[in-house]
Formats: C-alpha cells, structure tokens, sequence
C-alpha cells in the first residue's frame, strides 16, 4: 500500500499497523476483493 502519498512517509511500525488493519477489514468481509486498474506507459522521442 506506501507505493504513493502520505503513506510513503509514515513510520515502518505504522505502515504495519495500517496493513494489519486494512487486512482484517479485507478478511471481515470476504478475505478478497477485485479492485479494477489501468496502466498506461507513454514514451517520447527528444528531437
């Protein structure tokens, strides 16, 4: 999850707590969840 944002600067032992948590939300509801994305690479020639 601390790929971008505020994440990325929170303490090693909150970005545990925070994962723990988010996990046993994600266990509460089912243990899975489909989460749709879109990825997209752009590249450029400098003249």
């Amino acid at each position: 999850m601390p790929t971008s944002g505020a994440l990325t600067r929170l303490p090693a032992a909150q970005i545990a707590e925070l994962q723990d948590a988010t996990g046993a939300v994600i266990d509460t509801m089912g243990g899975s969840f489909v989460m749709p994305y879109v990825s997209v690479a752009v590249t450029a020639v400098r003249l």
